[in-house]
């Protein structure tokens, strides 16, 4: 955990609970569009928020 984040999330499932309704569903849309393009990524917490990777680093969610 940083000075400017209070919380830390262990994984990305995590990750997922912590958010409101309506920006869950943003992010899976999200997810499953980048599953679509690049089906063959990992996903990863990094910084706290989800890094997506195929061969290298790809983007990241960050919800508001």
């Amino acid at each position: 955990m940083n000075m400017f984040q209070r919380l830390a999330f262990a994984d990305i499932s995590e990750f997922l609970a912590y958010l409101p309704e309506e920006e869950l569903q943003l992010v899976n849309e999200m997810r499953c569009l980048i599953g679509e393009v690049f089906p063959r990524y990992s996903e990863k917490l990094a910084y706290n928020v989800p890094f997506y990777y195929h061969r290298k680093r790809m983007c990241f969610i960050w919800p508001l």
